[in-house]
């Protein structure tokens, strides 16, 4: 399996341990009957259950992101310095970016999500240089 591909799997667990902890933390803090609910009743967060929740907002929508642009350029057989540095930098990111955001490490957890958020258009970079 070579780097991005690597990256985009790493990426994927992260997102599932961040909704893991926030749905553990919500059970914990609201109770099982609340996760068994429908959950339409609004509930008072915990600052730690909102960062969770937020998290976990955040790394859907990266990983929605990400996980296309590995697909295609494993389908055109692009691999290159750019697409292994920048997918080696969102994976750092998103490593760092669940315990940088749990614990509100701020701006820390700014510049991590930036790290992240900036590798994208190096990977894109990356794939058109070596189509």
């Amino acid at each position: 399996m070579n780097i991005e591909l690597w990256a985009l799997l790493v990426a994927g667990i992260m997102t599932y341990l961040t909704i893991l902890f926030q749905q553990l933390n919500m059970s914990a803090s609201q109770g099982s009957a609340y996760s068994l609910s429908n959950r339409e009743t609004p509930i008072e967060e915990t600052p730690l259950a909102g960062r969770l929740r937020r998290a976990a907002k955040n790394g859907t929508e990266a990983v929605a992101v990400f996980a296309p642009l590995v697909i295609v350029s494993q389908i055109e057989g692009v691999s290159n310095a750019w697409t292994e540095y920048a997918a080696i930098a969102f994976m750092i990111a998103r490593v760092l970016y669940l315990p940088a955001y749990a614990m509100g490490l701020v701006p820390i957890r700014t510049m991590v999500w930036s790290l992240g958020f900036f590798a994208l258009p190096f990977y894109v970079a990356g794939f058109f240089i070596g189509y």
